[in-house]
């Protein structure tokens, strides 16, 4: 089982492990984010899906805020092909003056899981998820430190985070987890992982927080 370091909801993400990043150790970083809020009904590509909402562009405007306070930068700004996923990512790589990558493995899809019924399981959901997990969760080369900012979905981010953790993937759907959040895991030298971080909206006022099923006592209800 791996250490486990959680910080709290609200935390200022800035002294995260940089001491280690400096040192260039062979650290990664891995930086995953939900996109902004969306309309499901909102008529749209099949392919790609709705585009942000107001209240998502909003949100995506904190998070580039937050993310560009950090006294990091990101080798790699990576999302999801589906479009709230890419207009989250556009807000955030205008902020930063980065170039984007897409990756279908990072869209969103439904893995098996606590309470989660057979028929409701998408076709692959495990193979795709596990070619992202190994694309990403890998060390950085010897002697460097990597900061890589996944911006995708919660499904995505929940089943890493189970992993990272070295639980079973099934509980990923006994997470709660709110539209541009943060969350951090480390990998290790040796290939281990450490959850530094996990659904930080702090740089969302409650009032415009959105999540996945519903809202938590302290964000005011819109």
């Amino acid at each position: 089982m791996p250490r486990l370091v959680l910080l709290l909801l609200g935390i200022a993400l800035a002294p995260l492990s940089l001491a280690a990043a400096a040192a260039g150790d062979g650290t990664r970083y891995l930086f995953l984010v939900r996109h902004g809020d969306y309309d499901s009904n909102t008529l749209s590509d099949p392919a790609t899906g709705p585009g942000l909402n107001e209240l998502g562009k909003e949100q995506a405007a904190f998070l580039a805020s937050r993310l560009g306070t950090l006294p990091i930068a990101f080798d790699t700004i990576i999302t999801s092909q589906l479009a709230r996923a890419r207009e989250t990512g556009d807000i955030v790589a205008a902020r930063l003056r980065k170039s984007l990558q897409r990756d279908a493995n990072l869209n969103e899809t439904r893995p098996p899981g606590d309470n989660v019924p057979p028929s409701a399981v998408a076709p692959g959901a495990e193979a795709t998820l596990q070619r992202a997990w190994n694309r990403y969760v890998v060390p950085a080369a010897p002697g460097t430190a990597a900061h890589d900012l996944l911006i995708c979905h919660g499904n995505v981010i929940r089943w890493f985070v189970v992993r990272a953790l070295g639980a079973d993937p099934r509980q990923w759907s006994r997470m709660q987890i709110a539209n541009t959040s943060i969350t951090v895991i480390e990998i290790l030298p040796n290939g281990s992982t450490n959850l530094l971080l996990f659904n930080d909206a702090s740089h969302v006022p409650p009032a415009k927080q959105s999540w996945v099923d519903r809202l938590p006592p302290w964000a005011a209800a819109r």
